[in-house]
């Protein structure tokens, strides 16, 4: 099934690219300044991936690691836009570190190798989610560790795996996929002080982190029993049934935009996986890439009036900004 018919919403720009790169660019986030993109890069061969900067003007790319490890990768920004929290990983082990924006004092906040993956800071800057194996079962479960590293607590004590958590903008929740095993995810949400879990949309599966808007709306890219992947919306705390915003073949990586009006994603048309903008209710949805290739992991910069996103495409993968009018 084709996207619903496009309205004239948000015009885009000609994408413009803003990394240069001799490896495949993953993870792209961008500063609360709007100012510089944070991204993961490396090779296949040996596979390796490292954290690099760049201003999102496309000038000033530096390399932040230099590890001879398989990854440095996940990069989350601190709220007030100085730490970036990440992953360092070798052979399915790794540990939570955190570095100023510049690469410089680095620190290991976890220093198990026991695995962390997927860290989420808190509005305040305090905490910082993960999901981790260095739990009392030895399962995924959710830990949160203090932005400083003086605290550590296991959140969820499920005895099942969890995957992609994403604090809240009110700083108590955290919402994340929970799956028996390896097996399908489905969305679901604790309190920090691990009270209030409780799970959403039981018959469908989790198929990319979710985004939550100010006001507690969830939008998440969800596999159907068809095996079509749409995106749609629960509203945080509530029985609600699921409502689907965007009928797709394939629909992945929703993020709310920062006043929480818009909502950016990718979605499968016939010349590939393209970026699009619709209004947060699902209406309105409009293309702001096009042509052969396949665009992703879009991420929304300060304000809301532009768009970074990696696009894969004649064998090379750069992120690529465009801009909103």
């Amino acid at each position: 099934m084709q996207m619903k018919s496009f309205s004239p919403g948000r015009v885009a720009s000609p994408p413009v690219q803003i990394t240069k790169t001799e490896g495949e660019p993953l993870d792209p986030v961008v500063t609360p300044d709007g100012k510089t993109v944070i991204f993961a890069a490396g090779k296949s061969r040996p596979l390796t991936r490292e954290l690099h900067r760049v201003g999102i003007d496309g000038e000033d790319q530096v390399q932040l690691t230099d590890r001879v490890v398989n990854y440095s990768w996940h990069p989350s920004i601190s709220p007030d836009g100085e730490k970036i929290a990440y992953v360092v990983e070798k052979e399915g082990k790794s540990d939570l570190q955190v570095m100023n924006l510049d690469g410089s004092g680095n620190v290991n906040l976890t220093n198990t190798n026991k695995g962390y993956w997927y860290p989420s800071w808190s509005a305040d800057g305090k905490w910082i989610a993960t999901t981790s194996r260095d739990t009392r079962g030895g399962n995924l479960e959710i830990v949160v560790v203090a932005a400083d590293g003086s605290e550590k607590a296991q959140v969820t004590d499920l005895g099942l795996n969890t995957d992609m958590p994403t604090f809240a903008p009110d700083g108590a929740h955290i919402v994340f996929g929970l799956a028996p095993g390896f097996g399908a995810p489905i969305l679901s949400s604790i309190k920090r002080d691990g009270t209030g879990f409780r799970t959403y949309a039981n018959d469908l599966v989790l198929m990319s982190r979710p985004t939550v808007a100010e006001d507690g709306r969830i939008a998440f890219s969800a596999s159907a029993r068809d095996g079509r992947t749409g995106i749609y919306q629960v509203q945080l705390n509530s029985d609600e049934q699921a409502k689907l915003l965007v009928d797709a073949d394939t629909a992945f990586s929703p993020q709310f935009s920062p006043d929480g009006e818009h909502l950016v994603y990718s979605a499968s048309t016939e010349s590939g996986m393209q970026i699009f903008e619709a209004n947060s209710d699902g209406t309105e949805p409009r293309a702001l890439t096009k042509g052969e290739g396949f665009k992703s992991a879009p991420a929304y910069v300060a304000g809301g009036e532009s768009v970074v996103f990696t696009s894969y495409q004649d064998g090379e993968k750069e992120v690529y900004r465009v801009d909103l009018q």
